[in-house]
């Protein structure tokens, strides 16, 4: 009985440990990663609000380059996220940088390109995990 005991607590451990280590493994970075598609931010802005489904199905959780003016930087706690410019009033292209970006010579006004994990579309077109493309 006592055998039994010992085997089901270390199942139970072991089960917890992976549990925790994946909740709490950081994203996988971008960086390495090739892009499904480069496009520039007024195009994809136009996709999702005039085919949001089709847009989804061909960007939604894939890698995407996208180049575009900066329109703001802003900057919430230790999390930075680059505003580029759609020409469209109605939203932008939200990048939400990759930890430990450097962003400290990015200008308004600036021309971009901008890799990261589209996330689909809330007002704006959102990306996560971005890294700026040299």
């Amino acid at each position: 009985m006592a055998k039994k005991s010992i085997i089901f607590f270390v199942g139970i451990a072991i089960v917890f440990s992976v549990v925790y280590y994946r909740y709490n493994k950081p994203p996988e970075g971008v960086a390495g990663k090739p892009a499904a598609a480069q496009i520039t931010a007024s195009e994809l802005f136009s996709l999702y609000v005039n085919e949001e489904a089709a847009a989804d199905r061909k960007y939604l959780d894939a890698v995407v380059e996208v180049t575009g003016q900066v329109d703001e930087i802003v900057l919430t706690g230790s999390n930075t996220i680059i505003l580029l410019n759609t020409g469209d009033d109605g939203g932008r292209i939200s990048c939400s940088a990759a930890t430990g970006m450097n962003t400290t010579g990015i200008k308004k006004g600036a021309t971009l390109t901008i890799k990261g994990v589209c996330k689909g579309f809330n007002i704006d077109v959102n990306l996560n995990n971005c890294v700026i493309v040299e």
